[in-house]
């Protein structure tokens, strides 16, 4: 029997998403989450474990390549953007306004 090839594991977090262009992280946060929403609202699909464990980690996948986008264009961490906001919100306030870094 031969020895099989080893397979490196890849760590998908920020780090690995950095390597992406603005346009295709662009893509991937819209295509894997159109994905995800497909799974979820197909009643066949939502009901099976393997398709839903696929669309939770395509789901995770591009809330990764968001954040990335939104931290390049606006040069603020996406979750400070999140609590701001959700802080004018509660104070009935409209919603604060960021210029993009391009």
């Amino acid at each position: 029997m031969k020895d099989e090839p080893k397979i490196q594991a890849t760590m998908i977090d920020d780090a690995y998403m950095e390597q992406f262009t603005n346009d295709q992280l662009a893509y991937m946060a819209w295509d894997k989450s159109e994905f995800s929403l497909s799974v979820y609202l197909d009643d066949e699909e939502s009901k099976c474990e393997d398709c839903t464990n696929d669309a939770r980690f395509e789901l995770m996948t591009a809330v990764l390549a968001s954040k990335v986008l939104i931290r390049r264009l606006t040069g603020v961490d996406p979750r400070s953007i999140r609590e701001r906001a959700f802080n004018k919100l509660l104070r009935s306030d409209c919603f604060p306004q960021w210029e993009t870094l391009q």
